[in-house]
């Protein structure tokens, strides 16, 4: 399993990895989409058709219109009967737990290669477990700053202060190989002579680095649920500062969820 930010290269060193020959090559298969599931067995369906493991003719229902537990039952049918252990890559491999089962299915007949942006806590228990995982880390700042010049010198790109182009740029990188290059792809087209007030113009309209969010709605129920909590004690209690103190935090929650109902509102409208 090899996991990595959005940009960081697994996609690359999977592709890489799929054309090397650890196996003969009609016993591997890379296959770009790992969701859903039914995607994944249409597209292995393909591999093992263009592989001569099953005949459309013999196969009723056509492979296109069988359920999915059908599908797999023919997938799996097939590889097994070629018997043979297959090496399969898959990328973006991020399983809902419909398709676990699916994947487990393979799992006697194939070795599975695969990439994943963040293992989720939940897979990583029932199924994550049994790969064995590699951490692709950004770059460091020497490396970008060699891609940088490097770059910058094979494109002729001009810019009024060098130094402060490699610097601004390796640091909005954050060592992400894919924005790096995207930075300096677009740079390379600017007609004028780069300057700072370019970096940021390029920098705005790029995409923004990969950030991770926390759900904190578990911690706002549960939070309200406290509040309401509050209030019944201060009425069997028939303590009045108790039942206020719970009116205000119940207040409070009120106003922070139609906050919150606003600018997520906002945010899906842009």
């Amino acid at each position: 399993m090899i996991v990595g930010q959005e940009g960081v290269g697994k996609t690359a060193l999977l592709r890489a990895l799929s054309k090397m020959p650890l196996v003969p090559e009609p016993q591997r298969a890379f296959l770009p989409a790992s969701s859903p599931g039914r995607v994944l067995l249409l597209q292995l369906a393909d591999e093992l058709r263009r592989r001569g493991l099953f005949n459309d003719a013999a196969v009723v229902p056509p492979v296109e219109n069988q359920r999915n537990s059908q599908l797999a039952e023919t997938v799996i049918k097939a590889l097994a009967g070629s018997g043979k252990r297959w090496l399969l890559f898959l990328d973006d491999l991020e399983p809902p737990p419909k398709q676990i089962p699916i994947l487990e299915a393979l799992m006697p007949y194939c070795q599975l290669v695969a990439t994943a942006r963040k293992v989720k806590p939940g897979t990583e228990l029932f199924f994550f477990s049994s790969f064995s995982r590699l951490e692709l880390e950004p770059l460091d700042e020497p490396s970008c700053e060699r891609i940088v010049e490097g770059y910058v010198k094979a494109h002729q790109i001009l810019a009024s202060n060098q130094k402060l182009l490699k610097k601004q740029v390796v640091s909005a990188s954050v060592g992400n190989p894919k924005r790096l290059m995207g930075l300096l792809e677009r740079l390379s087209l600017r007609e004028e002579i780069i300057d700072s007030k370019a970096i940021q113009e390029e920098l705005a309209a790029g995409p923004q680095p990969q950030q991770d969010y926390y759900d904190l709605r578990p911690v706002v129920v549960l939070a309200f649920a406290a509040a309401i909590a509050v209030r019944y004690i201060g009425i069997g209690l028939e303590r009045e500062e108790i039942y206020v103190l719970g009116g205000v935090a119940t207040a409070l929650f009120l106003a922070l969820r139609w906050y919150l109902i606003y600018w997520r509102g906002r945010r899906q409208r842009r």
